[in-house]
């Protein structure tokens, strides 16, 4: 195809970018909460969440009300969660190119 190297080009540009701003969020926002709280971050297989006792804190459109809910608003990840929600394309967020954060490695 004529303009397959070009698009490669441009999306592995686009590639490293993302991945840049991914590295930058994980360091100034969540390997600090993290160790704040002693929570672990994984991503990946589509979806991104916090891990606390068993309970996956991943939502911004979870209920208040619910065990996920109160421990979003006890651990103040609500701002953090906007971030990792932003869209880069068509429901591929930020969220899914930030690696793990594990406890004994990371914090």
């Amino acid at each position: 195809m004529k303009y397959d190297k070009e698009l490669e080009s441009i999306q592995a540009d686009f590639r490293a970018k993302v991945e840049a701003l991914a590295d930058k969020v994980r360091t100034d926002l969540m390997i600090p909460v993290c160790r704040r709280h002693q929570l672990e971050f994984y991503s990946g297989n589509g979806t991104f969440f916090f891990d606390w006792e068993e309970l996956q804190l991943s939502s911004l459109h979870t209920g208040l009300d619910t065990p996920e809910g109160r421990a979003i608003k006890r651990f103040r990840l609500q701002s953090i969660l906007e971030v990792l929600d932003l869209e880069v394309s068509h429901n591929n967020h930020l969220g899914f190119y930030c690696r793990d954060v594990r406890k004994g490695r990371d914090v």
